[in-house]
């Protein structure tokens, strides 16, 4: 049985078989004319997909035989971007099925085969499942820790680390300049299909400028204090000194290169945070005077080999020599 065939003016007109007499049917109209539609699982499974194929998320989910908890991106604004990335065509479901309908179409040209766990609700058969519920997807690890980060998903927002989609195609962004999504592009071919590819979350040119600007103003707020060992730095020296002594030497503009800053956000248990390392024989070297201990005024330096900016939705936390 073939579903998905257009009609005028781009409309979608479902080809089903008659109905001969005596044999349960649902009647449907489309562009004006009445089609009569087979009660069946096949019947059930092929209106599905055509409600995908045209971008009707609503019609979607009548065929399922429970409404997924979150439907956020169950709308046809999201069916309708991943219509524009990779259309449902070419609908082909395997006739008198029992309750496993195989289902066969392409999704932007690629072809998929898809098996659909079918079930009678009352008299009407339905679809056990019309969506995937995914834990991992790409940009899915910028949920960890709270951090309030925004996300969208084919242009609307994602408020969670799972998301529940149907099959289709889809593109995950993020509406903070800072930040860009890498790999950002996905497919779900059907309601067994969990096998998305994970990505990561990167600084844009705007992420890099706000790492680095706050941390030299970081930087600058320590060398203001008179110590080797400033509140909101971890330096190291091995200088003795007097700390009431010590005077800093002004931050340079270009003491922090923007080549030692990694784009990409960590994915260890400290997450979002882009890392400045400096390289073993380039630390960033703080230099000073002070008086010692012997009363002797002398000059000596501090050295950060790693400076950590954590990302949240509001600004930047500067973390000097943490590891």
């Amino acid at each position: 049985m073939a579903f998905g065939g257009k009609g005028e003016r781009g409309r979608w007109v479902l080809g089903w078989r008659t109905v001969g007499v005596g044999v349960a049917a649902l009647v449907l109209v489309v562009g004006g004319v009445v089609w009569l539609r087979l009660n069946t699982a096949e019947a059930a499974v092929g209106g599905f997909l055509a409600a995908l194929a045209r971008g009707d998320a609503t019609a979607a989910l009548s065929y399922a035989a429970n409404t997924p908890d979150d439907t956020s991106l169950l709308t046809d604004v999201v069916l309708a971007e991943s219509i524009k990335m990779a259309p449902i065509t070419d609908i082909e479901v395997a006739e008198n099925a029992a309750h496993d309908v195989v289902a066969k179409y392409h999704l932007g040209g690629a072809p998929v085969t898809a098996t659909y766990d079918t079930v009678k609700v009352g008299a009407v058969w339905k679809l056990s499942y019309v969506t995937t519920r995914l834990g991992a997807w790409p940009g899915s690890s910028a949920f960890y820790g709270n951090s309030g980060f925004a996300l969208q998903i084919n242009g609307a927002a994602v408020a969670r680390e799972a998301i529940t989609v149907f099959p289709g195609s889809y593109r995950v962004t993020s509406p903070d300049d800072r930040f860009e999504v890498l790999d950002n592009e996905f497919t779900v071919g059907g309601p067994e299909d969990t096998a998305v590819k994970t990505s990561s979350m990167a600084l844009t040119d705007k992420g890099v400028a706000d790492l680095l600007a706050a941390a030299k103003a970081s930087l600058a707020t320590c060398l203001e204090q008179k110590t080797v060992h400033p509140t909101g730095c971890e330096l190291y020296t091995s200088v003795t000194a007097v700390d009431s002594t010590i005077e800093w030497a002004k931050l340079s503009d270009d003491a922090i290169p923007a080549k030692y800053v990694s784009r990409r956000l960590t994915g260890d248990y400290r997450r979002n945070q882009a890392w400045i390392d400096f390289p073993t024989d380039h630390d960033l070297e703080l230099p000073f005077s002070c008086k010692g201990t012997d009363g002797v005024r002398k000059t000596g330096s501090a050295s950060v080999s790693r400076i950590i900016g954590e990302f949240s939705s509001t600004g930047v936390t500067i973390l000097v020599n943490e590891r």
